[in-house]
C-alpha cells in the first residue's frame, strides 16, 4: 500500500488484513462526516481474458476473470487527526 502524510501527524492508527482497511481504535465513521482523516484511493478493477473455445461459426470466444485487488496499488493518504478535549477524557 502506498502511504501519503499531507499534513504533520498525529495520524488514526490503520492496520491492512489482507484486503480489508481497518481502523484501530473503533471510533470513526465511514462516510461522510465533520473532518476526515484519511482518502482512500483504490485503482480501477483489471481482468484477465481466457479462451473458452470457439462459437457456431469457429470464432474463439473469451471469459472474463477478475483479478484480485492488488494492495501495493491502493494509496492511503493520512490527514492530521487529534482527538477534541472530549474524546480524550
Amino acid at each position: 500500500m502506498i502511504v501519503k502524510e499531507i499534513q504533520p501527524g498525529p495520524f488514526i492508527d490503520w492496520s491492512l488484513d489482507g484486503t480489508l482497511l481497518c481502523e484501530k481504535d473503533g471510533e470513526l465513521i465511514v462516510g461522510l462526516g465533520d473532518a476526515y482523516v484519511a482518502s482512500v484511493l483504490i485503482p480501477p478493477a483489471k481482468y484477465k481474458l481466457t479462451e473458452a473455445g470457439v462459437d457456431e461459426n469457429d470464432n474463439p470466444v473469451y471469459e472474463s476473470e477478475k483479478l484480485p485487488l492488488d494492495t501495493e496499488a491502493v494509496q492511503l493518504i493520512l490527514w492530521q487527526y487529534q482527538k477534541s478535549d472530549e474524546e480524550v477524557k
